[in-house]
């Protein structure tokens, strides 16, 4: 009861940011133009979606992995990104077995650039973190983009209100 719940707050909240961000940008991070996307950070709710088939992003989160994939965009993520997904996939399978997949493909992925948790990327999220009114493993992925100089790519409505963030769903109509 409680996943369903999460899924359809996740649902709803992916809605809300889509109409919010073709209406208004909160003007904390500059938007894209209508120029490519060329360097992206991803959230882990996207690999989390994209490894999940009974997650409501599935379809639009492969869809979209696929595309980047094609296009042979760069991707970023603070490394902590392998210990969120991991560990959310083995909690929503009930069993190790999917984590440990989602960890060697994130390990492995040719186009995933790995960010370590240094005092760059620390310092960057707690300034951007407060700034932003960002939970703290949100602040890491906002941190990273910044750092990396990517866009910042996210199902979280907060990340896309308050950090700029575009859905993949966004990004898809804007560079298919």
């Amino acid at each position: 009861m409680a996943g369903r719940m999460a899924q359809a707050r996740r649902r709803d909240a992916a809605r809300r940011a889509a109409r919010s961000n073709r209406h208004r940008n909160s003007g904390r991070r500059p938007q894209p133009s209508g120029a490519p996307l060329t360097m992206l950070t991803l959230d882990a709710n996207i690999w989390i979606a994209a490894y999940d088939p009974t997650d409501h992003f599935h379809a639009q989160s492969t869809a979209f992995l696929v595309a980047v994939t094609r296009q042979a965009q760069p991707l970023n993520g603070p490394a902590f990104v392998l210990v969120e997904a991991g560990c959310a996939l083995a909690r929503r399978a009930q069993g190790t077995a999917a984590g440990q997949v989602a960890l060697q493909r994130l390990q492995h992925h040719p186009l995933l650039t790995l960010h370590p948790l240094d005092d760059a990327l620390l310092a960057t999220a707690a300034r951007l973190g407060p700034q932003y009114l960002l939970r703290g493993a949100d602040a890491l992925y906002a941190a990273t983009a910044e750092i990396s100089g990517a866009h910042l790519i996210s199902w979280d409505d907060e990340l896309v209100r308050h950090a700029g963030a575009i859905t993949p769903a966004d990004w898809l109509a804007a560079n298919l």
